[in-house]
């Protein structure tokens, strides 16, 4: 049975709210992209285009995600997340700044 009382406490509204904000925040720069393709030269349908690609691989990306938690531990499917995170990061860098 769920305890509803929890969900009235401020602690769990403010928790609550803060993990809302956070990742809405994630999405915003990609609401961009068909704009900022035109600013680059390309066409804005191009970037509408790219962003439906990317958004359906983060649907596929979240729901391999979810797999592999379950299969292996969750703290180890989130530090190869993080690990690749990094290293792509990193080889971006590289490469724009070799």
């Amino acid at each position: 049975m769920v305890n509803c009382a929890i969900a009235k406490k401020p602690a769990f509204i403010l928790q609550a709210l803060a993990a809302l904000l956070q990742s809405a925040g994630n999405f915003v720069p990609l609401n961009f992209t068909p704009q900022f393709s035109s600013a680059l030269g390309y066409t804005v349908g191009f970037g509408a285009v790219m962003l439906t690609i990317n958004n359906g691989g983060n649907a596929v990306r979240r729901i391999l995600t979810g797999v592999l938690a379950d299969t292996f531990e969750q703290q180890n499917v989130l530090i190869l997340s993080v690990l690749g995170s990094a290293i792509s990061v990193y080889g971006s860098l590289a490469w724009c700044c070799h």
